[in-house]
């Protein structure tokens, strides 16, 4: 996803030109070292159920320019997503927040609020 896609947040002027409009408010944004390598790596919520994560690279590009995608449901706002390293190895590792798991098509929750119980997942980085 072009960065100026996630930047844009609620800037609506070329929505009605794109084929695919990806949601780019709330969307979880990640940096971190992910691999270890001391260099930064980005995350970005694709969808409610994918992550893309590019990997930094040195030189003036920031990131790869290909990505890899990490198949896992996404809590509902990006201030239920951290990276931390919680096993110490000198990789960040992904922990989530759910407050519901159950989501219609769109990624809204299907019961009411405070009925379904809390979830915390954690991935760690290899």
């Amino acid at each position: 996803m072009p960065l100026h896609t996630v930047l844009r947040g609620v800037t609506h002027e070329s929505r009605n030109d794109d084929t695919y409009y990806p949601r780019g408010f709330n969307r979880a944004l990640l940096l971190g070292d992910e691999t270890g390598d001391g260099l930064s790596d980005l995350l970005i919520e694709w969808t409610h159920r994918e992550l893309q994560a590019f990997v930094g690279v040195s030189g003036p590009d920031l990131f790869a320019g290909c990505s890899q995608n990490l198949s896992v449901v996404v809590p509902n706002d990006e201030e239920y997503t951290w990276l931390t390293d919680l096993d110490r190895d000198g990789k960040q590792d992904i922990v989530r927040h759910h407050q519901f798991t159950l989501r219609d098509a769109h990624g809204a929750p299907t019961q009411p609020p405070g009925t379904e119980p809390h979830r915390v997942v954690t991935l760690f980085a290899q």
